[in-house]
């Protein structure tokens, strides 16, 4: 009797500081046409292109454009962020090399109206870099994020999204997928990864701890009685 109620405690230790209430350890945040995303021209300054099929962030016609991209956090909340991705799907690539910036963005903007005059501020500090050297198409590119989405989840700063910027200026003409895209397994995804951090136990935990526990101290009981 005393070795079962011994391992129904130990059971229940175990479950409460090591078992992981959710087996993921990942969430990628990929939305289709509900998603937020623009891009902004510089030679079109007055006209959106919120429901455009492309992400366009290029010199072409030696006219700069900028991306503009914002996921809601609101199913990743309380999450302890380890790492975090943003991937774009390269759809058009001239060749010659280009590196991209993103930046922060400090004020709100609407998909549906933002223009080029109307776009956001954002911090002038690039929060992550991406420097694309090959000529291929059809692969996803890759910006580290992991600093801004924990900013965003902790509070640090409200989520406004980012602004992606090529900041060398050759003609190369790159594009990429917007959410607006008909194959949304396309569409621009953020990808997160969390650790456990404190892990709440589930109410069968408890339950199994606390019959333990109750049982032991009957048995203790029982046998002071006796003795």
């Amino acid at each position: 009797m005393k070795r079962k109620l011994v391992y129904l405690l130990v059971i229940g230790f175990f479950s409460i500081v090591f078992v992981d209430p959710s087996s993921a350890l990942t969430v990628t945040l990929q939305p289709g046409p509900e998603g937020k995303d623009a891009h902004i021209r510089a030679n079109d300054p007055s006209d959106n292109f919120g429901d455009y099929s492309d992400l366009t962030v290029n010199w072409g016609d030696s006219s700069p454009d900028k991306g503009l991209l914002e996921f809601d956090l609101s199913s990743v909340a309380g999450l302890n962020v380890t790492g975090a991705t943003l991937s774009l799907y390269h759809r058009s690539n001239g060749g010659n090399g280009a590196t991209f910036d993103l930046f922060r963005n400090t004020s709100a903007w609407d998909e549906s109206t933002v223009t080029w005059d109307t776009a956001p501020a954002y911090d002038s500090l690039a929060s992550s870099s991406l420097s694309i050297a090959d000529g291929s198409i059809g692969v996803w590119r890759d910006w580290d994020v992991t600093a801004l989405v924990q900013g965003w989840l902790i509070g640090a700063y409200d989520n406004y999204g980012m602004t992606l910027s090529r900041i060398d200026q050759p003609n190369s003409y790159i594009y990429f997928f917007s959410s607006d895209y008909i194959d949304t397994s396309y569409a621009p995804k953020l990808t997160i990864d969390y650790d456990l951090g404190v892990v709440v136990p589930e109410p069968s935990t408890y339950l199994l701890l606390g019959s333990g526990i109750a049982g032991l101290a009957l048995w203790r009981r029982r046998r002071k009685s006796k003795g």
